[in-house]
Parts: C-alpha cells; structure tokens; sequence
C-alpha cells in the first residue's frame, strides 16, 4: 500500500491565492524537522492544489478530541523551536 496523502484545495478565484502563499511558505522550510515536503502544486480546473505527506492527525482534530492541553502545545512549540 502506498503513502497517505493530503490535499489542500482552494478556489483559483482568491485573490490573493491562499494555497500560493502556503506553497511558497512549505518550500522554504520544507528542510525542518516535522514538515512534510510538497508532492505537488498546481491548478486544476478552477481549483488550486497542494499534496503532502499525511503526517496524521491535525492539530484541529486533537483539539476538538480534547487530546491536545496546553502542556503538549509547549512542548510541541519547544521542539520546533529547537529544530
């Protein structure tokens, strides 16, 4: 079975692009630790896209579950400040 992935979808409508503005910003820091590097960037359709890596949950779905305190997001924020 191969790599999960994600998908990034948005309108090419915005002005200004959204997902443009996170590919410039994934490609820079693409080389730290805990990031995943962009699979692919383009438009398809009217829509923009971005693929990654899935790297698991969002920090969206561990916060709505409650999994997420206030102690782990500074570890979290210590470990990318470290890197």
């Amino acid at each position: 079975m191969g790599a999960e992935v994600a998908l990034k979808i948005g309108d090419t409508g915005q002005s200004p692009s959204q997902l443009k503005h996170e590919y410039t910003v994934y490609t820079s820091i693409a080389s730290s630790a805990g990031i995943s590097p962009v699979l692919w960037y383009g438009k398809e359709g009217t829509y923009e896209v971005i693929i990654l890596n899935n790297l698991g949950k969002s920090l969206g779905d561990l916060i709505d579950k409650d999994q997420f305190d206030s102690g782990k997001v500074f570890l979290y924020a210590l470990q990318m400040v470290r890197s």
